[in-house]
């Protein structure tokens, strides 16, 4: 799952451009100490002569040309076996997407392309810009413009809605049946502002009515399964699926944003009391009432990201060993600090998430087991 996971979030052949990759190398390692000698002299009001770009250049090579070429040639051989490297092996070019990901490149590489010029045009018409610095900033401009050729998480091409529910989905999102509004806030990343998300979709009557003909009873682990696949057969929850995966592609979401957005979006539902952890509807009725228990929203949640498919990582019920409360397993934790990963399961390693009630709202737990869970046994989703 960890593998199918990564093909979703990065592509092969969606990393930086060589000249990028050497144009970073070559500006870190041999040029920063330059700008900023030039940036002392411009702050005295000297103009540096060429002669001190050879002098440094000269230093750094010991002053003999051989040992600058051949400096040059090992670190070009480099760069290129890096390259093929990142082209050729899919390990590399995840580590380098990842990289480039975290780093913001499509969000910074814009305002350096457009403040660089502008910056340089005045120096060079006072003469403070020499054309050693011309080429230096022209080397720069160059790698970033071949870095915003770089696209970032190409959209796939995902159908989560079965051929014979197509015709009822479109129906409910356009608003034909009864409405509910779905309000709340998520924050993507922890340095990011929450956002406020909203979403409308319709629940059919038919619908609502076979759900409560439904037998409600928990009496095996088999009957949270059956929840789960009974209203896989409903548009209803394809209908709300499919309104939060065009949300996620819009604003480019990873798959655990993803994943994390849909958790958030139950934290304003009202609670049913006593809460005895077990689930007291189908996951149709709790979205609709927008109200349940924590074993309600559990199995809603996990109905709806098994809705969402390989867009989000694979989700698991977690049934405690009392088999008297529910939890979800969301996979991905492998490579998270042991403090927030839950368990693992047949080579996965998983998040554990489990909503708990603060004051007006519910908050996930997202992380290690809690006090109580030491036993668990695992359910994985059914397809429909």
């Amino acid at each position: 799952m960890a593998n199918e996971l990564r093909r979703i979030v990065y592509d092969t052949s969606d990393v930086p451009h060589p000249t990028f990759l050497g144009g970073v190398l070559w500006v870190g390692l041999f040029f920063l100490p330059l700008p900023l000698m030039l940036l002392v002299h411009w702050y005295f009001g000297q103009q540096p002569p060429a002669s001190i770009w050879f002098r440094l250049l000269s230093v750094l090579t010991f002053g003999d040309w051989r040992v600058g070429l051949v400096a040059f040639v090992t670190f070009s051989a480099c760069v290129a076996f890096v390259a093929w490297m990142m082209r050729n092996e899919d390990k590399i070019a995840e580590l380098v997407q990842a990289c480039t990901d975290n780093a913001g490149l499509k969000g910074w590489t814009l305002p350096a392309l457009i403040i660089m010029p502008i910056i340089s045009i005045p120096l060079i018409l006072l003469r403070k810009m020499g054309i050693v610095e011309l080429t230096l900033v022209a080397g720069v401009e160059a790698a970033l413009a071949s870095a915003r050729t770089i696209k970032r998480f190409p959209p796939e091409e995902v159908d989560l809605v079965p051929a014979d529910l197509s015709t009822q989905v479109e129906e409910l999102k356009k608003g034909k049946g009864m409405m509910v509004n779905f309000n709340w806030s998520f924050q993507p990343n922890p340095f990011a502002t929450p956002e406020s998300l909203s979403l409308q979709v319709a629940f059919s009557v038919e619908g609502l009515e076979r759900a409560r003909e439904i037998d409600h009873s928990i009496v095996r682990d088999e009957d949270l399964l059956r929840f789960v696949g009974v209203c896989l057969k409903m548009p209803e929850i394809f209908a709300i699926a499919t309104l939060l995966h065009e949300e996620h592609q819009k604003r480019r979401w990873t798959p655990f944003q993803c994943t994390m957005n849909v958790l958030a979006m139950v934290e304003n539902f009202a609670a049913d009391e006593p809460d005895k952890g077990l689930p007291n509807r189908l996951p149709i009725e709790t979205l609709y009432e927008k109200k349940g228990t924590t074993g309600d929203l559990v199995v809603a949640v996990a109905t709806l990201l098994r809705a969402l498919s390989r867009t989000v990582p694979e989700t698991v019920l977690v049934v405690r060993g009392d088999g008297q409360a529910v939890a979800l397993g969301i996979a991905g934790a492998g490579e998270m600090p042991k403090d927030m990963r839950g368990f693992e399961h047949e080579g996965d390693v998983y998040f554990f998430c489990l909503p708990q009630r603060t004051g007006s709202r519910w908050q996930w737990h997202v992380g290690q087991r809690l006090s109580g869970w030491e036993s668990i046994r695992i359910l994985r989703l059914p397809y429909g």
